[in-house]
């Protein structure tokens, strides 16, 4: 079982997805960082994660030109994080489900509270597309056809860190 930890939908545990493991590498090497796992029989298991340590100095996340950004991201963990970095390098964040105007419209692929098709709707009726993001953790192809149709031409991966958001600002 050792050479199949790794893949994705392996699982010894019934109900289980056998995510976690592949999902925690994605992370891991997004972030250039190592993972290990040791194990043995009747004692257990180790995993140790090694993440390189990062130092910039604050001045360094602080925006020169601050945009008025709009975020329709109805997943908490991740729209917490982006308004607080967002704001923290100095822009000023708004957080939605419906558009309004903005510098910069960060839209999450897979909104709970409403259908993507109608936000997609909306950017164009508002001719906001040209300054649309789209955050997704899995695009597919479809996906990215769909928002190309529709105008938008720029997609962020999710995990992403506090430097790529920053970035995309």
């Amino acid at each position: 079982m050792k050479e199949k930890v790794w893949a994705a939908f392996v699982s010894t545990k019934e109900n289980h997805t056998g995510l976690g493991l592949p999902a925690t590498l994605l992370v891991v090497n997004q972030h250039q960082g190592t993972i290990a796992i040791n194990s043995a029989p009747q004692k257990g298991t180790v995993v140790e994660i090694w993440l390189p340590a990062a130092f910039r100095p604050e001045s360094a996340l602080l925006s020169s030109t601050p945009k008025n950004i709009l975020l329709v991201d109805d997943d908490d963990p991740w729209a917490a994080f982006a308004l607080q970095t967002l704001t923290a390098a100095g822009h000023h964040v708004t957080r939605a489900t419906t558009v309004q105007p903005a510098d910069l419209v960060l839209v999450d692929e897979t909104l709970f509270s409403a259908q993507i098709d109608d936000v997609l709707a909306q950017l164009k009726a508002n001719n906001l597309q040209g300054q649309t993001i789209v955050l997704s953790a899995a695009p597919s192809v479809e996906a990215v056809n769909r928002f190309s149709k529709s105008g938008i031409h720029h997609l962020a991966l999710k995990p992403y860190t506090t430097s790529e958001l920053t970035a995309l600002a």
